[in-house]
């Protein structure tokens, strides 16, 4: 008998047999699908990375060329910064250049003043290209004044003159300039004396040194000087009082009716602390022991009496003065209570409105605050 072959159907399934010899459909499959997967996986976090560290060399190498180049392109020279200082963007650029030239020391300044300082003749103002060189070497402060008073005795008159109008524009920190400008108020050029004077009435009290310099000016032949110099001796105060019989003539007789005024004003200022005095000595009683009260060593005494001046208003007219004097004392909190009690007194306290509009640049900001107050009381403004 034949034995019987069994052949497999066609399309039927001829793979692997598991162990039990039961095919398993689909296993080969799986075991090769899981790891090819982690391995696409581990390949393209690897290129991730490494193209990751690519840009980040490359932008390394960027950042340095281009620091390379802004250094390259950073001024180094004298002549450099005055060219950025003369055609600087923007007054940061200027800013920055005026200081280069500070620590280059006062040739590089005295180049850059002669640089972009053009007097055409007496009759006409220095002209300044481009103007904001002024503001940007004034920006400097004090810093800036030993280089401005070596180019004070230039020996060009644009150097003197465009010196001189730093330090005006400098201001009060410009001090330590004054024995220069005191000079310089004798200068062959009209536009250097001009400047020296704005510069001094600008420093004012401080600016004492300058009274033997000022005291002939008084009688200079061209008017604006004269009341100029008349307003610096007022600006100073009472360390003028030299220019006292002066002053009187010219009040009496200038031809100029507004040098005239500006005598009278500046006779007040520079005999502050004995019309103080005077006015005390027939004030009322209780005037004035509040106005002794001002002179006291005891900080707590003086700017309790100047508040109670103020509590007194117009009755205390007499305190004006003293109220005055005491706005240069060395106390903020004094000088901040005069200031609010001379914005009491009304119309009364316009003869020293000039010690107010000082207080009002004063370096702490209460006393500033409180003059500018006062001030505006004085004139009818913010009456309360």
């Amino acid at each position: 008998m034949s034995r019987k072959t069994n052949t497999p159907d066609k399309g039927a399934w001829s793979g692997p047999v598991d162990a039990g010899g039961s095919s398993a459909p689909g296993s080969t499959t799986v075991r090769s699908r899981g790891p090819r997967k982690l391995i696409c996986s581990l390949l393209g976090l690897i290129a991730f990375l490494v193209a990751l560290i690519v840009v980040v060399i490359a932008a390394r190498e960027i950042r340095k060329r281009l620091i390379q180049e802004d250094a390259a392109a950073e001024p180094t020279t004298a002549k450099q910064w005055i060219d950025q200082l003369r055609d600087g963007p923007d007054d940061d650029a200027r800013r920055e250049a005026a200081g280069a030239l500070l620590r280059e020391g006062p040739e590089a300044v005295i180049a850059a003043l002669d640089a972009t300082t053009v007097i055409s003749s007496e009759a006409t103002a220095p002209r300044f290209e481009p103007p904001e060189v002024v503001p940007a070497m004034a920006s400097h402060g004090a810093e800036a004044v030993e280089a401005l008073c070596q180019a004070l005795a230039s020996k060009k008159q644009n150097v003197r003159a465009a010196a001189a109008r730093i330090l005006e524009e400098i201001g009060h920190e410009a001090k330590a300039a004054v024995g220069p400008l005191s000079e310089a108020l004798a200068d062959e050029s009209r536009w250097v004396r001009r400047y020296a004077l704005e510069a001094i009435i600008r420093i004012g009290p401080d600016a004492a040194e300058a009274v033997d310099a000022l005291l002939p000016l008084v009688e200079h032949e061209d008017r604006f000087t004269r009341r100029r110099a008349i307003e610096a001796l007022g600006q100073i105060g009472p360390p003028a009082r030299a220019a006292a019989p002066r002053l009187a003539k010219a009040a009496e007789a200038d031809e100029d009716p507004t040098t005239r005024q500006a005598a009278k004003v500046a006779l007040y200022q520079v005999n502050l602390a004995a019309i103080a005095e005077e006015a005390a000595a027939v004030a009322p009683d209780h005037v004035r022991d509040l106005i002794a009260g001002l002179r006291s060593d005891d900080e707590h005494q003086s700017v309790a009496a100047a508040n109670d001046l103020a509590g007194l208003g117009t009755e205390a007219v007499a305190a004006v003065p003293a109220l005055a004097v005491a706005l240069g004392h060395q106390s903020k909190w004094l000088r901040e209570a005069a200031a609010k009690a001379l914005g009491t007194m009304g119309r009364d306290a316009e003869v020293v409105l000039f010690a107010l509009n000082k207080a009002a640049e004063d370096e702490a900001p209460e006393v500033r605050t409180a003059a500018e107050e006062a001030i505006g009381k004085i004139a009818g403004k913010n009456r309360p």
